[in-house]
């Protein structure tokens, strides 16, 4: 009786012949893969890297290299120095596998993380009412936070900030969560609203030395723009300041009756 048997066939559509064994008696089938040409990763020269940095890949049979992968995500681009060693550039990647597919097989090294780093399209200084975009270097499943305290809601590429804080994104991928190693300070430029008190003399003061401008019955006063105001008529009377190309929100409405 044959209790094994040995063969070979053709697994993979490699053109390289494989083995497959036979046990009867223990009712199983075990394939010998032929791995003769594949492509193996050794080494690499960073496991943590960021959108843009270079990693070069070392191993063996890597001269025909057709792709390379950061977690899933194609190289933004790559250089096939020689049959041991790749150059890659890491685009706005994710955390995962390191794979380098060749004409003869894929390569693999896990363990690589890819860490999502904030920029700004303009300043993140501005008056209130005003706002900047925030942008995170990885393309997909971020999660942004203010002051280390999440954003519900702001999963996004990019994030509207209207607020003073200190900006950070997460990405996670492939169950691996990573953070920016800094964030972007957002400063939201508040000029305080003035108070409008009335003097012994029955003048308007405000509150704000400098950069007044008064309001009467939500009018604009022509070349009413100092500290002190004497009202020529009863009514409603407002004041905002300008600080550093900010402004205020109005003061409180004073009613001014000059009996």
């Amino acid at each position: 009786l044959i209790f094994r048997k040995v063969s070979r066939v053709l697994i993979d559509g490699d053109g390289k012949p494989d083995i497959a064994v036979v046990n009867a008696l223990q009712n199983s089938l075990t394939i010998l893969a032929n791995k003769a040409n594949a492509p193996e990763i050794t080494g690499t020269s960073a496991i943590i890297a960021n959108k843009d940095s270079v990693i070069t890949l070392t191993g063996s049979k890597l001269q025909n290299a057709i792709a390379v992968s950061f977690g899933g995500t194609p190289a933004k681009s790559f250089e096939v120095v020689s049959a041991t060693e790749i150059k890659a550039v890491v685009d706005g990647g994710a955390s995962g596998d390191i794979r380098v597919i060749t004409t003869s097989g894929v390569a693999i090294m896990g363990g690589f993380k890819f860490i999502p780093e904030v920029s700004a399209d303009e300043a993140t200084n501005f008056c209130k009412g005003g706002s900047v975009t925030l942008a995170s270097s990885a393309a997909v499943n971020n999660q942004w936070y203010r002051n280390d305290v999440i954003i519900q809601g702001a999963i996004g590429k990019s994030f509207t900030a209207t607020e003073s804080g200190t900006y950070t994104v997460k990405t996670t991928s492939n169950g691996i969560t990573t953070s920016s190693s800094t964030g972007i300070a957002v400063d939201v430029i508040t000029i305080p609203k003035p108070v409008v008190t009335r003097s012994a003399e029955n003048n308007l003061v405000s509150s704000a030395a400098t950069g007044n401008q008064w309001y009467l019955n939500g009018v604009e006063l022509a070349d009413a723009n100092e500290q002190i105001y004497r009202p020529g008529v009863p009514g409603i009377y407002t004041v905002r300041s300008v600080s550093n190309g900010c402004t205020s929100d109005l003061s409180l409405p004073y009613n001014f009756d000059p009996t």
